[in-house]
């Protein structure tokens, strides 16, 4: 049985107790510093290059990955100044609500849980059930048998992980980037008199000219409203002697 909070521990586990270095393999793979993260893709795609010019095969290339992470970890516990000037570069400060920020242990573990749960559901789904018979369900299991099965025979099982780790990895930071992220997502219209926010004092402008009126929030302007109306003015003593008479 797949025990989504047990994961969620544990991964968020291992992240915090690299919280540091964590933080810097974001920045990276965000493209806070360009120059940085350019290199790494460079570096990167030319591991890739080598597992494919050599015909490593799937197990070949997951194997390798594991004990390249495995010898990282080991050296940085050994060489912990040399890691610390490598990753020792000054992270850009990132706004609060902005797409590329850097996200906190809690948030990374929750994004890969959702990856796992829903592959595992899938697999469940498709094949775990035993009461899975269903021409629905057999007929998903078929397809996704056979395209594996053509895929892998006609490219080679080495382009399935060259893919997965692209998306997972690399295609998330392009597109959280802050331009690209606008293009693809912002749904915000441009002003044209119809949609730009009109300030307090200009819905009725005084040209005499009427706009549509909006819903204002007037909690951020509280402070500045003047209250010395409620107040009744002093009368002067002209205007005393006026009214005893």
């Amino acid at each position: 049985m797949f025990e989504t909070k047990r994961i969620v521990n544990f991964i968020y586990k291992e992240i915090k107790e690299r919280e540091e270095i964590v933080t810097h393999i974001q920045s990276i793979a965000l493209w806070h510093k360009p120059i940085v993260s350019a290199i790494s893709l460079l570096i990167l795609e030319i591991i890739f290059a080598i597992f494919y010019f050599i015909k490593a095969r799937q197990i070949t290339v997951i194997l390798s990955i594991i004990a390249t992470f495995a010898l990282l970890n080991i050296a940085r516990n050994n060489f912990p100044a040399f890691f610390n000037k490598i990753f020792s570069f000054q992270i850009p400060q990132q706004e609060e609500n902005a797409s590329n920020r850097i996200r906190s242990p809690s948030e990374l573990s929750a994004y890969f849980t959702t990856l796992l749960s829903f592959f595992f559901d899938v697999v469940g789904f498709i094949f775990l059930d035993p009461e899975a018979t269903s021409i629905i369900r057999l007929s998903i299991s078929g397809f996704l048998l056979l395209v594996s099965t053509v895929f892998c025979y006609l490219l080679g099982d080495f382009w399935i992980i060259y893919i997965v780790f692209h998306i997972l990895f690399v295609i998330p930071g392009i597109l959280l980037h802050p331009k690209v992220y606008t293009i693809l997502f912002s749904n915000e219209e441009e002003p044209d008199g119809n949609s730009a926010q009109v300030p307090p004092n200009q819905i009725f402008p005084p040209s005499g000219g009427i706009k549509t009126p909006q819903t204002i929030d007037m909690s951020e302007h509280v402070d500045t409203i003047d209250t010395t109306l409620s107040e009744a003015p002093e009368k002067t003593e002209d205007e005393g002697k006026i009214e005893n008479q």
